[in-house]
């Protein structure tokens, strides 16, 4: 039974890299040594593999003049503790915040990896190691310790959770809810209680309501899309997961551009966004529309969404085109004309690079 691990800075992939050379040996021939191909030995030392199988590890220790436990980064291990099958064990990324607006995954956020226990991080959800800051959690959770979150949008009422607030970091608090309102606790009594009221705790409920849904719909590999009219609150589903989000682009050109940095962070996550720019209100207006009217007019509605702050490679290259509303009351030969538009409007989208 392990007792203890001790992990030092340096990676699994590093050691193997270090103790290579100074065995004067390549990636190939280190990797002929322990019987595997030299793409093998690559991730290895990337860390592309993150649990490495035991036989391989052996090997690589006895070819490597060193043993598994230093290769695994284990200091000290007393005789009387057992080595783990290290594909019992899978690394969770340690990060060093959690900021809002930026994935929690982000590979500028990682700072180092520690080994858990696959049964420990069981479920789709991934995981993650936070280290505290600060002592608002004093004595439970004190300045430097790695807490082990699960990524999820919604929490119970008494959980501990990481907890993202408008442009703040991300903070460790004690989550209690009330008949129309959310509070903030800390454990240690020098630091107040945060509530939210009112319009904050329903925007809030809806999103964790919608997030649920769309967990579900993704648990099997389904996409989830949404139609927001003139009136949106588009955190509501950006928040909520959503893959993509579809707006009357038409008549509310500008409906994007209040909250650019939102609309970016959704991008970046790999979120679409639909424009819904071909109208279709009437018989005589898709009677007069046009190829190069409709694309015009996306140019200068997307390009006024980039200038107000968002990527134009991910602006552009995450687009496609629709009709504006309901087709069913269009005579056939209208209805056709208006889906040919959308469709040769989308083949002109520029691809970004």
């Amino acid at each position: 039974m392990i007792r203890k691990i001790l992990v030092i800075k340096m990676t699994t992939g590093e050691r193997i890299k270090m103790l290579r050379k100074e065995h004067n040996l390549t990636q190939e021939e280190l990797g002929a040594k322990i019987g595997v191909q030299k793409a093998a030995i690559q991730k290895y030392e990337k860390g592309t593999v993150k649990n490495i199988k035991r036989d391989s590890l052996i090997k690589l220790a006895q070819c490597l003049d060193t043993s598994p436990e230093y290769l695994l980064g284990w200091e000290d291990m007393p005789n009387n503790i057992e080595v783990a099958d290290t594909s019992d064990y899978v690394n969770i990324p340690i990060i060093g915040r959690v900021a809002a607006g930026l994935s929690c995954f982000a590979e500028t956020n990682i700072t180092d990896y520690e080994p858990v226990i696959k049964n420990d991080v069981r479920g789709d959800e991934p995981f993650v190691f936070l280290r505290v800051v600060g002592d608002s959690m004093y004595p439970l959770f004190m300045e430097g310790d790695l807490v082990l979150v699960r990524c999820q949008s919604s929490v119970d009422s008494g959980s501990y959770a990481v907890v993202m607030i408008d442009e703040e970091d991300g903070v460790v608090k004690k989550i209690v809810y009330g008949p129309d309102f959310i509070e903030l606790h800390s454990i240690n009594p020098m630091y107040p209680v945060r509530r939210f009221e009112n319009e904050d705790v329903t925007r809030d409920v809806i999103i964790n309501m919608f997030s649920k849904v769309i967990s579900k719909i993704h648990e099997y590999e389904g996409l989830v899309g949404i139609q927001c009219f003139e009136k949106c609150d588009w955190k509501i589903p950006i928040d909520s997961g959503v893959d993509l989000i579809s707006f009357d682009a038409y008549n509310n050109p500008n409906n994007l551009n209040i909250m650019p940095e939102k609309i970016n962070e959704y991008l970046v996550r790999g979120g679409r966004i639909n424009w819904a720019i071909v109208p279709v209100m009437n018989e005589t207006i898709v009677k007069s529309l046009s190829v190069e009217y409709i694309y015009d007019r996306f140019i200068k509605t997307i390009e006024g969404l980039i200038v107000a702050g968002t990527s134009e490679k991910l602006t552009y290259n995450r687009a496609t085109i629709s009709i504006q509303g309901d087709i069913n009351s269009l005579p056939l030969i209208f209805a056709e004309k208006a889906l040919i538009v959308a469709n040769q409007v989308s083949k002109r989208i520029p691809v970004k690079s």
